[in-house]
């Protein structure tokens, strides 16, 4: 509250404050911790930092399809668009990484905390990313405890991207606001472009 105004009307010289308050928010150590104009802004950047073909499965959040070059994406064979950690691990083999929207929009799809965390773990084992879009998280049954934007999970998953639209939680409508949040020290790819743009 006593830095809004100068927040505000500071954007993006304001960048580094407005990184250490999400890093105390969310309990992420600042270096692993991104802000950006919308989480679009930061889905833009993010293509540039990631040379990788991704899947995903559609109907959902546009912003990456339109964005992404190297998207394959796939359609759920289930009326109410469902698919879960094993529909997710299948379309993994044939790409780099995974982008999951966790709740997603506009399906509602909602994978909990322990699913995603085996999805990790073998993505891990397979040097492949999960780029975990947490914007709606906030609105999920359970969507907190569901939340992999801490520094435990962060250190634990280097192949794990967060990101998340502050807005939709916060009810900052007008104020575009967004994080990304990595350890950023995977080796076959490396986040540190994006990080050093923003520093």
């Amino acid at each position: 509250k006593y830095s809004f105004d100068n927040l505000v009307q500071s954007y993006p010289s304001g960048e580094k404050v407005q990184a250490r308050l999400a890093s105390k928010m969310f309990d992420v150590s600042e270096r692993n911790i991104v802000v950006g104009n919308g989480a679009s802004e930061l889905i833009n950047n993010l293509t540039q930092a990631l040379n990788i073909k991704l899947g995903m499965f559609t109907p959902t959040f546009e912003e990456y399809s339109n964005r992404f070059n190297d998207l394959e994406t796939f359609n759920t064979e289930k009326n109410d668009f469902s698919y879960g950690k094993d529909d997710i691990l299948r379309i993994a083999k044939s790409n780099d990484g995974i982008i999951l929207i966790n709740p997603d929009n506009p399906s509602g799809n909602f994978i909990e905390y322990q699913e995603i965390l085996e999805i990790l773990k073998q993505l891990k084992k397979e040097q492949k990313y999960l780029i975990l879009d947490e914007s709606f998280i906030d609105f999920a049954e359970n969507g907190f405890n569901s939340s992999f934007l801490n520094q435990k999970d962060l250190s634990t998953y280097d192949n794990l991207i967060v990101i998340k639209s502050i807005g939709k939680s916060y009810g900052l409508g007008g104020l575009r606001l967004g994080v990304l949040a990595s350890s950023n020290a995977f080796q076959k790819y490396s986040l540190q472009i994006l990080f050093q743009t923003y520093r």
